[in-house]
């Protein structure tokens, strides 16, 4: 594959991520916290308003939400039917306007430009009747460092959240006269400031003082899982082989891992990773979901920082051998602390399955041997694929088709499998938004191809509950 086909691969795996990190903060502009008085801007680059420009201070006496999004947040842009059905519902006390913002300033008009071609798109779709705007220097000025960012400002031009979500039940709450509810985005900028204090040179749940029976690091092993809690660093992987994060050695004796859930922990332990896409290559030799078959539900309930559930922290101290090490140590503790048994084996589980519908049709789009290629419709609107594989379809572009159908939820995409049989590369046109799967489908169906939904034999990381001993 050639430099021009990576930065093209590159770009569309780029667009899985959730939340990214946009625009760095400087001094000029602050962070705006619950209570502040929120600064005044104006807005001119507007879809579904009246007015050519409208600003901050034109809704003083009506609740006013800012929602950052950005034209590579899957899951912002899957929000925006929810969010026009907010707009409908509270319009007359709500004034909703979604500012999407770009990923840099030095190309911050172009940027703008692709943001409001993608969100037209979206409206023609969903009917979309919410006011958009499009300014990256409003991101810029309110702080919004990653998407989505949502502020939500009372009558009085006070800010009373900062956070990641917006429903009807938290609406209501405000129009009800409601103290702020729990910040997100605080919690996510409170992290820095617990990662810089944080002292790496002493294990978890100890501070290197003497206590009534000596000092609590002197010990020669130990480890432990604790739930975790806000006071710890969050999502944070030390001296373990894999993850999201790099892992440093600390000092070739410990690791430690905070705020995972136990399937997260599992895969770490197992695979060495603790979630991965359907389209990377592990995921052709594993499930991505572990399976569970225990009694007990709290194991498979989702992670949740804010409840604070299904989410620990574990730390091991000995001498370790490597970072795989580590890892091998955390599964046998997994086993014990939890009481269950970790193994793989194939199970029947929910793929998608890429078939072959008109076998004339799909042989006329045999490649003619140019060089592999790939260019975008009018941006957002499919591909034109010069000599790719089904593998390589299958992986980097199928894999997008489904993003909308999974609520932008990235790491909820099943497996899709290669069932058409196919051993030649092909010259294929992809018309359709490009995350929306009926469009895809469509286009796929024209040149004698299906993406279907289906049940494949699949290796996965099984999880019961332990045997006891005297049985």
């Amino acid at each position: 594959m050639d430099r021009k086909i990576n930065i093209i691969i590159v770009s569309i795996l780029l667009l899985l991520m959730p939340a990214v990190f946009v625009l760095a903060q400087t001094k000029k502009y602050t962070f705006p916290k619950v209570g502040d008085k929120i600064m005044n801007h104006t807005f001119s680059n507007l879809i579904n308003e009246p007015r050519e420009q409208v600003s901050i201070n034109d809704y003083k006496g009506k609740w006013l939400i800012l929602d950052f999004w950005g034209s590579y947040c899957s899951g912002c842009i899957a929000s925006f039917p929810k969010l026009n059905e907010l707009h409908y519902k509270f319009k007359s006390k709500v004034k909703i306007i979604a500012v999407g913002a770009t990923s840099g300033t030095n190309e911050r008009l172009d940027g703008d430009r692709k943001t409001k071609l993608l969100f037209d798109l979206n409206r023609n779709k969903y009917n979309l009747d919410f006011t958009a705007a499009f300014d990256s220097t409003a991101a810029y000025k309110y702080g919004a460092n990653q998407v989505p960012h949502i502020l939500i400002i009372n009558p009085f031009g006070v800010v009373m959240s900062v956070t990641t979500k917006i429903d009807e039940t938290i609406i209501k709450h405000y129009l009800n006269g409601g103290n702020p509810l729990h910040n997100s985005l605080i919690d996510s900028y409170r992290l820095y400031d617990v990662i810089r204090a944080y002292d790496f040179k002493v294990p978890l749940l100890t501070s290197g003082d003497l206590t009534q029976t000596g000092i609590d690091t002197t010990f020669f092993y130990r480890s432990l899982f604790v739930k975790w809690n806000k006071s710890m660093i969050q999502y944070q992987l030390l001296g373990f082989e894999g993850g999201i994060n790099k892992s440093p050695d600390l000092l070739g004796r410990r690791a430690e891992l905070f705020g995972f859930s136990l399937e997260e922990m599992i895969r770490l332990a197992y695979i060495k990773s603790t979630a991965f896409l359907t389209n990377e290559e592990i995921a052709d030799s594993i499930y991505f979901k572990v399976v569970f078959e225990t009694k007990n539900s709290d194991y498979v309930k989702p992670k949740n920082y804010e409840k604070l559930e299904n989410c620990y922290a574990y730390s091991i101290t000995g001498p370790l051998k490597s970072k795989v090490d580590a890892n091998s140590i955390l599964l046998g503790d997994l086993k014990n602390a939890f009481k269950i048994s970790i193994t793989t084996e194939t199970r029947e589980l929910p793929v998608w399955k890429i078939i072959v519908v008109n076998p004339d049709l799909i042989k006329r789009n045999r490649t003619k041997g140019q060089a592999k290629s790939i260019s975008s419709i009018n941006e957002f609107m499919g591909y034109n694929l010069t000599n790719w594989s089904i593998d390589d379809i299958r992986r980097n572009i199928l894999h997008n088709s489904l993003y909308n159908r999974y609520g932008g939820e990235v790491f909820e995409i099943p497996h899709i499998v290669d069932e058409t049989g196919i051993d030649y590369n092909l010259d294929l046109t992809i018309e359709g938004y490009y995350k929306d799967y009926d469009e895809i489908r469509k286009s796929l169906n024209n040149s004698g191809l299906d993406l279907v939904p289906g049940i494949k034999n699949y290796k996965c990381i099984l999880v019961r509950d332990a045997t006891p001993l005297n049985k």
